[in-house]
């Protein structure tokens, strides 16, 4: 039997490898054939791009090289030679466009030289026709930087960890553009990083794990049965019109997609094997014109337009035929083969001048030597130097313990992983519950700038003028695709695990325990529940849980500080606190917090030379207090909130009891209220179980692990084994299951506002609330199962999992209910939009169904007004209450929309109605007779004469 290797002669000559030049160069001539002509397009874009990005990834040394060195030769080699190319081609389009021939060329209007710049680096939209794969090149960019930073936080390894992560991005690329969601405003489409990057880090394991020699290692039997499968999977995505336009977001085939991108690789793999080994002409060839891709891709297309160019100047094309980026249709069957030719030929010939003139070679990015070079001198800089090695000093002080126990309990990281994913889902689909977080919305569709000085405005006017800078950029955070469906809650769903994973960073650094740290941190993500109530994660996580993630933090630095006594760590601690604080005053109880720690942590030892440890928290809060007085004297404001105001000491008291209560961990689940609403709104599906069994299970699994005695000499300096600091832990952390609520139980809004039987159940302090209960619980729990026997900790976990597994059963249904009021909301948006509701611009309509209200979900008065003149730029009022101003009606019933006025009914629906429709308008059943339908943004109007007959009073109804 022959060696493998020797079948494609994977010897390296001047440092390149045969193989991968004739795939390079099958690939880029399938690319110029596939614009050339669209006979083989059905197969060849099935793959073309992801095969280029693959081919990049298994190129790159990732794991061999130091960050810097892979960034600067990132930039040098690609962003260098795109801004090159943008700069010359701007410039040839501005020439020639002021002797009047652009448009001749091209059928457009020049944007302008500094527009096209613009348009370039601001928007990832190429206004240079024939430099439009430049996008591969950016995109190329961004992925090594973005891949290059997570394996250097992955502490510079490509594992299954890095492969589960880009996986995930994957997947998440694929959600964006299912829900058409576009995110150009950047040098690169993030849709088609998320999606390439895939397939560069499948190239970098491919070539890691030798993937490839091990596909040579197969008999001759075996290749050709891999190869036939993967050419029927190939033939079958044809028949099945699986195209994947990375470039046009064209991904519909989330699930197919891998599956024919790699089946068509390995295609392409055997191919050139088989090649390097039969014809070494043909090999040659195919190596020359891949050691070119690069220049290939940049040029062929300005080559296709100098053919056309040549077409029409002999007479063969008309001046509308060669405005195109390729062929007609009736040129490109006769002329593909020579256009390939020539395309390909004068690309090979052009970039090869330009290779070998000096300054020019650097600027393309080809000049090898200048550019590791000068990698090497920027990474040997002081402040470089210095820079690395600091962040990989802080990287391994902040990750060690966790890095250590990850990598010893691989299947616990995925454990804890899944269980991330698994909690993404409910809170994703959540939607808006309350009518502050739907303005919210709004004005964050107006974009950022309006979104940031209507709500500075709004917190100055409430008398927080220290909120307002930091408020308004956070609150932000949970609105950054407003108009997305519910990708929006994206950014509240990172806040959230941020959070989580700072609390549980808190009590690592407290109790210098990673198990109790990452059990507390699990717990608190697993309780946490999705209520119809003014709390995170619901509402406010911008706002709230941002601030709570960076207490949190400051916690951390600060026993950090405690345990080494550097000054850095109290200062960046206290920096945190004291921007907490300006979020929210409340943050101030979380001072006696500080000093908890210290004397947990020091005890009585030397106490009197501590005092600083003591001080420094109360300092910070005193400057705090100076500051917020002072700003309540420039900002003066009567709002309630934060006004002293209640009668007796009993509303302050009812206040804070039922904050305590609420806020223990099941709740909720146990509430007579909310059992009644799980009983009403169930509405859960086979995924629905599925999706809770499996964080039943992983919950389940996780706690074992955690808490099982065998394991638990494996936390080191363990303080908790005393029973009186166990005491003392339990007491702080029910301190604070009271201690914040105490601003809001003396504040003149809540007095009789806050109780179990009426009014609100929680507050947005209550999710800090929530946490100092998940702890004790977690505590008491981490207790019990370290010292009861085998068998009552098992009983302990199967009780916690129960709780677990109802609490998740909880978020689904809410969730589904609060996403079918969103999506309610979106569908009224969606009518508005239409071309029918846009020409009733300056009229009064009265619409009682626009704003009915939903669960918590209260529209205000004229919030569809301000959404018509803000969002969708024209002057419909839809007012709440009637008067004798309004033109008509609008109505909906959750299957149609109906506007009535004098003259005519209007109705909108969905799905093409019967011929006969009946509605209630003002109580009265009518039928209306519908014609001829339009289609108007996604719905069937139908325009009915209400003078013709055509309606009537519907008796037998």
């Amino acid at each position: 039997m022959s060696n493998p290797i020797s079948l494609c002669n994977i010897e390296k000559d001047h440092n390149r490898i045969e193989w991968v030049d004739v795939f390079k160069g099958i690939m880029i001539l399938l690319v110029v054939i596939g614009f050339a002509t669209g006979k083989f397009n059905g197969w060849i874009y099935q793959f073309y791009m992801a095969a280029f990005f693959f081919i990049s990834g298994f190129l790159f040394n990732v794991e061999k090289k130091n960050t810097v060195s892979i960034v600067m030769k990132s930039i040098l080699t690609l962003l260098l030679p795109f801004a090159f190319f943008i700069l010359c081609g701007d410039s040839f389009n501005y020439i020639i466009n002021r002797v009047g021939v652009y448009k001749a060329l091209f059928g457009d209007e020049y944007i302008g030289f500094w527009a096209t710049i613009k348009e370039a680096f601001l928007h990832n939209r190429l206004y240079i026709q024939y430099l439009g794969t430049l996008w591969f090149i950016v995109t190329l960019f961004a992925i090594e930087i973005t891949i290059a930073l997570l394996v250097s936080i992955n502490n510079k390894k490509v594992d299954v960890k890095m492969i589960t992560l880009s996986f995930l991005l994957f997947v998440l690329g694929f959600l964006s553009v299912d829900d058409d969601i576009h995110l150009e405003n950047l040098l690169f489409n993030i849709n088609i990083l998320l999606i390439s990057q895939f397939y560069f880090v499948l190239g970098i394991i491919v070539k890691k794990w030798q993937v490839h020699t091990k596909l040579l290692e197969f008999s001759f039997l075996g290749k050709a049965f891999l190869f036939f499968v993967c050419a029927v999977i190939a033939l079958l995505a044809k028949l099945h019109e699986i195209t994947i336009g990375i470039a046009s977001e064209n991904s519909l085939h989330q699930f197919a997609e891998p599956i024919v991108i790699i089946s068509s690789i390995i295609i392409i793999f055997y191919t050139a094997a088989f090649i390097c080994k039969v014809s070494k002409k043909l090999k040659n060839v195919l190596r020359f014109i891949g050691k070119d891709s690069y220049g290939i891709m940049i040029f062929f297309f300005g080559f296709f337009k100098l053919f056309m160019v040549a077409l029409y100047l002999f007479g063969s094309a008309k001046k509308k035929q060669i405005r195109g980026l390729v062929l007609p249709a009736e040129f490109s069957g006769k002329y593909w083969l020579l256009l390939t030719i020539f395309s390909v030929t004068g690309a090979v010939v052009i970039w090869e001048v330009l290779k070998r003139i000096r300054y020019i070679r650097f600027l393309v990015g080809q000049d090898t030597e200048k550019n590791v070079a000068i990698s090497g001198r920027v990474s040997e800089l002081p402040t470089i130097k210095k820079m690395n090695s600091q962040i990989a000093e802080k990287r391994t002080d902040l990750f060690r313990n966790m890095d250590m126990f990850l990598r010893k309990h691989n299947v616990l990281f995925f454990c804890l992983l899944a269980i991330i994913i698994l909690f993404s889902i409910p809170q994703m689909r959540t939607g808006i519950i309350i009518n502050d977080e739907l303005q919210a919305r709004c004005l964050a569709m107006q974009g950022f700038r309006k979104f940031y000085t209507t709500e500075f405005d709004g917190w100055k006017a409430q008398g927080r003028l220290l909120a307002a800078p930091i408020n308004s950029f956070t609150k932000y955070l949970s609105f950054i695709w407003p108009d997305k469906g519910t990708l929006f809650r994206l950014g509240s769903v990172i806040i959230l695990v941020f959070v989580v994973v700072a609390y549980t960073m808190m009590i690592n650094s407290i109790f210098r325990d990673i198990r109790f740290a990452v059990f507390c941190g699990v717990s608190a993500l697993s309780c946490m529940p999705i209520v119809f109530e003014h709390m995170c994660p619901g509402a406010f996580v911008g706002f709230i849980g941002f601030s709570a993630g960076l207490l949190f933090c400051s916690v951390y630095f600060y026993a950090k500080y405690i345990s080494v006594n550097k000054g850095k760590y109290a200062f960046v601690s206290m920096l945190l606190f004291f921007v907490s604080m300006m979020s929210y005053e409340a943050f101030i109880t979380f001072t006696p917090l500080y000093l908890m720690i210290v004397f947990g942590l020091i005890k009585y030892r030397k106490l009197d030379a501590k005092i600083n440890f003591f001080a420094i928290p109360v300092i910070t809060s005193i400057l705090y207090l100076v500051c917020y007085v002072v700003s309540g004297k420039i900002a003066q404001s009567g709002y309630d909130g934060n006004q002293l105001g209640f009668d007796n000491i009993m509303g302050p008291l009812t206040i804070i009891s039922t904050l305590f209560v609420v806020c223990i961990p099941g709740f909720f689940v146990a509430f007579s209220r909310y059992q009644s609403y799980k009983a009403v709104l169930y509405n859960l599906e086979g995924l629905d179980y599925l999706r809770i069994a499996l964080f039943a299970i992983l919950f389940a699994y996780v706690c074992y692990k955690l808490l099982s005695k065998e394991y638990s000499k494996e936390s080191s300096e363990n303080k908790s084994s005393g029973k009186g600091f166990k005491l003392y832990a339990i007491l702080c952390g029910i301190s604070y299951m009271i201690l914040p609520s105490t601003p809001n139980s003396v504040s003149k809004m809540y007095q009789d506002n806050v109780s179990l039987d009426h009014g609100f159940l929680c507050l947005p302090i209550t999710f800090l609330e929530y946490f100092a209960a998940s702890f004790v619980m977690s505590y008491l729990i981490m207790i019990l199962c370290r010292t009861a026997h085998r068998k009552y900790y098992v009983v302990v976990i199967a009780l916690m999992t129960l709780l677990v597994l109802n609490i998740q059963q909880m978020n689904d249904i809410f969730s589904k209910e609060q996403n079918r009021n969103f999506e309610r909301l979106q569908e009224i948006e969606a009518f508005l939009q239409t071309d029918v509701i846009k020409g009733l611009d300056g009229k009064f309509y009265y619409s009682e169904d626009l704003y009915k209200q939903e669960n918590l979900l209260a529209i205000h008065d004229n919030y569809w007004s301000t959404y018509c003149l803000d969002v969708l730029d024209f002057d419909l009022k839809i007012g709440k209450e009637r008067n004798e101003h309004q033109s008509g009606i609008i109505g909906y019933n959750d299957e149609v929309f109906y506007v009535v006025d004098e003259d005519r009914i209007i109705v909108f629906s969905r799905d093409r109605m019967d011929t006969e429709r009946v509605m209630t308008l003002e109580g009265e059943p009518l039928a209306v007779w519908v014609g001829e339908t339009t289609m108007d943004n996604g719905f069937n109007v139908y325009s009915v004469d209400r003078n013709d007959g055509s309606i009537y009073k519907a008796d037998n109804y």
